[in-house]
């Protein structure tokens, strides 16, 4: 960054624990729970575009990501990392620090994208998790479509690649920010996550 923004310190962002960020330069020991969980619990899907009041959190559909990949792959899935489940776990934690961003318009921003790599590494250096595995798309994308399918009435229009998935029998809460907030937190203590 050439020239100065107005109200802003670089590239960098406060934190609700108080630290910054750096998002052109993250540093994983900046990340900490906190900064991951009340955020996420806080970030409506779909970009708040849920018909009526409906309220449905980053938080809430990671939860469901992570009990998904628990109760289908738990059982010794060959090959499987043994941190594999906090990673589908995390694998949207990145929104904790710039939002979360419609696909449709995630795919036209290149420079989203960018920035986002970088937190998603440090996320992954920080918490000893990977996110590669094919698997943890798997989970998210038919997430997406069970999400889509419960959130929204059938209008009709059949979203690219929602045959392509496993249908989920999913039950969602549509929990508010502080529920979610506690529930993100107690998925990580199972998975071991100790802060």
């Amino acid at each position: 960054m050439s020239e100065q923004a107005f109200g802003c310190v670089g590239a960098m962002i406060r934190l609700r624990s108080g630290r910054y960020l750096d998002l052109i330069d993250p540093d994983p020991a900046a990340i900490v729970v906190e900064d991951i969980a009340g955020p996420l619990a806080r970030i409506c899907r779909f970009g708040a575009q849920l018909p009526g009041n409906q309220w449905y959190s980053v938080a809430e559909h990671s939860v469901h990501c992570w009990r998904q990949a628990h109760k289908r792959w738990k059982a010794g899935f060959p090959g499987e990392h043994p941190r594999f489940h906090l990673a589908v776990l995390l694998h949207d934690a990145a929104e904790a620090f710039i939002g979360d961003c419609v696909r449709p318009l995630k795919n036209l921003l290149s420079d989203y994208r960018a920035v986002e790599s970088r937190i998603e590494a440090a996320i992954e250096t920080r918490f000893e998790v990977s996110f590669a595995d094919p698997r943890i798309k798997q989970i998210d994308n038919a997430m997406l479509i069970a999400e889509r399918r419960e959130l929204f009435q059938d209008d009709g229009v059949v979203w690219h690649g929602e045959d392509a998935v496993p249908r989920l029998i999913v039950d969602f809460k549509r929990w508010g920010p502080a529920m979610a907030e506690r529930e993100f937190v107690y998925c990580l203590k199972l998975a071991g996550v100790k802060e």
